[in-house]
């Protein structure tokens, strides 16, 4: 007979997998309408805003882009938010392409040893955030319908990013290492392909595109699932549909979105949770990010930086709303 032992970790997951089921059969309409609506948000949300910038990654990856991007953005970037030359494409990409793309990123760069551990760790606090097309298209103009907080909204991000990556950085990897960037000229010098190698290239990266976007797809459909069964709790108070309308959004942060806009009427409470949510990424999304992370990596550090951007980027936009609202 073979014998098991279980941690107390993997008793932890196995009761709450069974209880997952558990409710797939008791509710099965609730959790298909919650599959749905997760297919629909990804299908129609997030491979439009996302796979375009995955796979140009993957390929600026493949032909040696990162290094361009060093030499070029490298001094303007480092003196911006502290970190080393190499560090640059990483940030740029995880400050414009939206997450989980910037943690991905940043474990690339890692892995390549362009960058040190520590490095990584600290990029990883702030490198993540909802880029300014899913920001715009979906929070702002789907969502909230108010074009006119583009600006208010997109300021908030980005300095609650800058402001969370100065908070890292003097309060805790200042005190501990100064990054030291290798001259850019000791990494592989990038050599002309043949048509051969570039297909190869370009397939390789198309298909670790398809990986992604479909793991993230994955995980969009589980909590969407659990987003709607949290809904579907009992309570019309309305600190109890507050509650509701923020556990959803933590658990899938695009469907926190659209069931705030639907259940909170109060247009600044409103536009501040979706703020939070959008920023915190939700656990679909830390999930996506962990999968796309190298092992060597502290993955806490990503949940200190995405709950401490949510709070600044949150408070921020209530000063600024002040004057749009």
């Amino acid at each position: 007979h073979k014998s098991y032992s279980y941690s107390k970790k993997n008793f932890a997951q196995i009761i709450l997998i069974s209880i997952f089921l558990i409710l797939l059969l008791i509710f099965p309409g609730i959790c298909r309408d919650g599959a749905k609506t997760g297919l629909l948000l990804w299908f129609n949300t997030m491979i439009p805003a996302t796979f375009p910038f995955i796979l140009t990654t993957n390929i600026l990856n493949s032909i040696g882009g990162i290094q361009l991007f060093n030499k070029l953005f490298g001094k303007g970037i480092s003196y911006i938010f502290k970190c080393s030359q190499n560090g640059a494409y990483a940030t740029i990409t995880g400050l414009l392409c939206g997450y989980p793309i910037g943690a991905k990123t940043v474990s690339d760069s890692f892995s390549a040893g362009h960058i040190s551990k520590d490095e990584a760790h600290y990029l990883l606090t702030f490198c993540s955030i909802p880029s300014p097309v899913y920001l715009m298209n979906y929070v702002i103009d789907a969502s909230l319908k108010k074009s006119f907080l583009t600006l208010p909204y997109l300021t908030s991000v980005y300095a609650g990013c800058w402001l969370t990556a100065m908070t890292f950085y003097l309060f805790y990897f200042r005190k501990r290492f100064i990054f030291r960037s290798r001259n850019l000229s000791d990494f592989r010098q990038y050599k002309p392909q043949t048509v051969l190698t570039s297909a190869k290239n370009l397939n390789t990266s198309m298909m670790s595109a398809l990986t992604v976007i479909q793991k993230m797809g994955i995980y969009m459909i589980l909590f969407s699932i659990l987003a709607t069964l949290i809904m579907q709790l009992p309570g019309e108070l309305a600190s109890l549909k507050m509650l509701k309308v923020i556990s959803a959004g933590i658990c899938e942060q695009t469907i926190g979105v659209f069931v705030t806009v639907t259940h909170i009427e109060n247009n600044l409470l409103s536009c501040l949770i979706c703020m939070f949510l959008t920023c915190f990424g939700g656990i679909a999304v830390a999930m996506q990010a962990k999968s796309l992370t190298n092992q060597l990596l502290d993955f806490s550090f990503y949940i200190k930086g995405k709950l401490l951007h949510a709070m600044y980027s949150s408070f921020i936009l209530g000063i600024l709303l002040i004057y749009f609202i």
